[in-house]
């Protein structure tokens, strides 16, 4: 354990210490087998819990009661602590003995990024929409890149799919333009609260530029 944990890629070998510092290192300077702690597969983990597979759907449940498949699962070791990976929904820490568990989102919404802004306490991430995934829309994270805030709009899923191209917080409001249309959203909640389009107004549904103001919003579009 106090060697930190080894991950093996298809060209390289890292090293990552308990306090997150990855480097490289010659896999030739991998601990032998009978030193080494393999984290137990996801197999193990219902084999010895198996309450949680019965109860998988309500551990990896968000807010919109949305349940997500579980992909991969580990033990820490000398714990009972599960970690459960999920397909849309990030890691959930799981307490077995009691079958609950608690969502820890972890990096970008979904892969690729199209939009990035800036703000006082963060970084605003806008997804590029490129690939099917769960869930699409914006990844929100802090400067020691420690914590992660999704939001897609909810239910609705506003942003599904979409190449998101300007991403502009104002107030208790962020402004999130897209190749679908202009979407505000309430920062509080993350829920979508008016989506706007060429039936409602937009000279195209495609939005390049975004500039709030205190009496409304400048919105660039492909055709003006």
């Amino acid at each position: 354990p106090g060697a930190g944990a080894f991950v093996i890629g298809s060209q390289r070998v890292w090293r990552v210490s308990a306090t997150g510092m990855a480097s490289i290192v010659n896999p030739r300077d991998l601990p032998p087998s009978n030193r080494r702690l393999l984290p137990s597969t996801l197999p193990d983990i219902y084999a010895r819990w198996p309450a949680l597979r019965d109860f998988e759907r309500l551990l990896t449940q968000d807010a919109d009661l949305r349940s997500y498949p579980v992909t991969s699962g580990a033990v820490a070791p000398e714990r009972s602590e599960v970690w459960l990976g999920t397909a849309g929904a990030g890691l959930v820490q799981v307490d077995p003995l009691f079958t609950r568990g608690d969502a820890r989102p972890y990096g970008l919404l979904e892969p690729g990024a199209s939009a990035i802004t800036a703000t006082i306490d963060g970084v605003w991430v806008g997804g590029a929409g490129d690939r099917p995934t769960p869930r699409s829309g914006l990844t929100f994270i802090d400067p020691e890149m420690a914590r992660f805030r999704w939001v897609d709009g909810g239910m609705f899923a506003a942003l599904r799919g979409a190449r998101i191209t300007a991403i502009a917080p104002w107030a208790s409001s962020l402004w999130v333009g897209a190749d679908r249309g202009l979407t505000k959203f309430d920062v509080a909640t993350g829920r979508a609260e008016r989506t706007l389009t060429e039936v409602d107004g937009l000279a195209s549904g495609i939005v390049l530029s975004v500039v709030p103001r205190f009496d409304g919003v400048w919105v660039g579009t492909a055709r003006g």
